[in-house]
């Protein structure tokens, strides 16, 4: 689930400029990457959560009892039901595989789309070995903001439904994007 998450970011923040992404799909991708920050609510797979989306690929997830955040160099990812949060600064390859700004760059160039149907888009990468099989975004009528997305990846699929987006107009602090590890938690720290 969580790696289905992070794939979650990575399309929120990634769905970027290239010949073969829709106009519609891109269009929103410029509006995420012009917003100083981004604030997004949702429900995946039924549950509810939110997102805070910053520059340079910062991000603070919150989902349930999971809760992930990345200030640009250290991640955590805390379990309040395991009271234990793992923390990491990501090497090249883990960032490659779990942080948004990362996948930004390959999505730009590893993607092609197609219309569905009405305001619905599919996009599938173009290399077989690539984790996620397709995404499917729908936009509602004339609306600039995705309505809803379904991921489908090797470890399973995810249908975000409700998106709710708001731009936020100024970057938010550093400390927005840092977890402060509450009393009487296992602290696996990995840097």
């Amino acid at each position: 689930m969580k790696h289905l998450l992070i794939n979650l970011i990575a399309l929120l923040t990634a769905l970027t400029a290239t010949a073969q992404i829709p106009a519609r799909v891109k269009a929103a991708a410029d509006r995420v990457k012009a917003s100083p920050a981004l604030q997004v609510t949702f429900n995946a797979n039924g549950r509810p959560g939110s997102m805070l989306l910053g520059d340079g690929g910062k991000f603070a997830l919150v989902m349930g009892d999971i809760q992930v955040y990345f200030d640009g160099k250290t991640q955590w990812a805390y379990s309040a039901a395991d009271k234990e949060v793992t923390i990491l600064n990501p090497t090249a390859d883990e960032l490659a595989d779990a942080n948004p700004a990362s996948i930004l760059s390959t999505l730009s160039s590893a993607f092609k789309g197609s219309k569905v149907k009405g305001e619905t888009y599919r996009l599938t990468p173009l290399s077989k070995s690539s984790d996620l099989a397709e995404v499917t975004i729908a936009f509602p009528g004339s609306g600039i903001w995705p309505q809803s997305m379904t991921i489908v990846a090797s470890g399973g699929s995810l249908s975000i439904s409700d998106l709710k987006f708001s731009p936020l107009k100024a970057k938010k602090p550093q400390s927005s994007f840092q977890f402060k590890a509450p009393k009487g938690t296992t602290i696996t720290d990995l840097r």
